[in-house]
């Protein structure tokens, strides 16, 4: 889930974002993984201004098999006219590996 406050700036705006991700897994051997998601900055047309990528780190207890996962960074978005504020956008997801990416495509292809 992901909750965002924006905020005037000195030059432009600043989304404050809090994500939290749900962390599963189902081989009970993993005790601990990074993931790496990304926050983007798209404009109207959702043309990609600015990508960053962030890792998050997990550890699992023992039978512990799902954990809540938080995170809070904030987005600078330089404006002259903060009312064109509305007109962008920011985008959260996992940032796959090409390996990943590959997997969901034969996936897809086979459905």
């Amino acid at each position: 889930s992901a909750t965002s406050n924006c905020d005037a700036e000195t030059v432009g705006l600043r989304a404050d974002l809090r994500l939290t991700f749900v962390a599963a897994r189902n081989d009970p051997t993993l005790k601990q993984h990074d993931f790496t998601y990304f926050v983007a900055l798209a404009d109207a047309r959702q043309s990609i201004l600015r990508k960053q990528e962030f890792t998050i780190h997990v550890e699992f207890a023992p039978r512990q098999n799902q954990l809540h996962v938080t995170d809070e960074i904030a987005v600078g978005l330089p404006l002259r006219d903060l009312g064109a504020g509305s007109q962008y956008s920011v985008i959260v997801g996992l940032q796959l590996t090409p390996e990943q990416l590959e997997l969901n495509r034969t996936r897809g292809q086979a459905q």
